[in-house]
């Protein structure tokens, strides 16, 4: 029985092609034998156990680079060093997806609440925490100058920008919403989980009223739901109006799902609104 395997008998013990075993070769972490008559390489024990090395660590995700270091230098202090480097860059790394994670389940969260959970034209109540937005202007800013102006202030800031499951809000003026006038526009904001910037726009922490419509429909028909809804409620209105654009251009290219949420901090009165 002979003692050793050729490269392709290699290749296939061990679910890999010529070319990698030619390219660990090349590395310095096979050294087959070579046969004086065809010059074929073969590879014994010391290949094969390096190979079933090379698996296994490839498995546990080490770059080749540290396999590399590991056989270069097979001392037991070296080899505990490298693989404790190599557990301390693993953990960073789930500490960055975990933080990953978060931001994309807030963001999946944001879009649920508006896509799924939250009926058009339904008026109702919610409490939210304190929203800390991105102040992008103190005054009105036409819609396509937007994106310009924000991508100013985030090069300036050196801020990184979130696009999806974001939204662009606009703080309107209460006494001209409420009288079915064109509102003022008395600040433009950007919000989304874990957007904070300077200069800072704050959503203090509250009940909210909230009415989700069409981006494409008028306020307007619904302004006097509104009214109706506050005094059946006994509630009054303590903050301006709150217009944020939940799923645009950004989400979809189909403006029917294009999406405004109408929000406005609101408290319990006894007296007609």
């Amino acid at each position: 029985m002979k003692n050793y395997l050729t490269s392709s008998e290699l290749a296939k013990r061990f679910h890999t092609t010529i070319d990698a075993v030619r390219y660990y070769e090349k590395l310095g972490l096979l050294r087959p034998e070579r046969d004086p008559n065809n010059g074929y390489r073969h590879f014994k024990n010391e290949d094969i156990v390096t190979m079933g090395l090379i698996q296994e660590l490839k498995h546990l995700h080490f770059p080749l680079s540290l396999i590399v270091k590991l056989r270069q230098n097979r001392k037991a202090e070296a080899t505990f060093d490298l693989l404790s480097e190599e557990k301390l860059r693993i953990d960073q790394e789930i500490e960055r997806l975990q933080a990953t994670k978060a931001t994309i389940e807030t963001r999946i969260a944001f879009m649920d609440r508006c896509l799924h959970r939250m009926p058009l034209h339904q008026i109702g109540v919610s409490h939210f925490d304190r929203r800390n937005c991105l102040l992008v202007s103190q005054t009105d800013i036409p819609e396509d100058a937007f994106p310009i102006v924000l991508s100013k202030i985030a090069y300036e800031k050196n801020l990184t920008i979130p696009m999806v499951g974001v939204s662009d809000g606009y703080v309107l003026d209460q006494r001209t919403f409420f009288h079915q006038k064109e509102p003022e526009v008395k600040a433009v904001f950007y919000y989304g989980p874990g957007i904070c910037g300077d200069p800072a726009y704050v959503l203090p922490e509250g009940a909210y009223l909230s009415l989700l419509i069409k981006r494409q429909e008028d306020t307007a028909p619904y302004i006097k739901a509104i009214q109706t809804y506050l005094k059946a409620h006994q509630l009054r209105v303590s903050s301006d109006v709150y217009s944020f654009y939940v799923i645009d251009e950004d989400e979809s290219e189909d403006p029917e799902e294009h999406r405004i949420l109408v929000q406005m901090r609101v408290e319990k009165t006894g007296e007609k609104i």
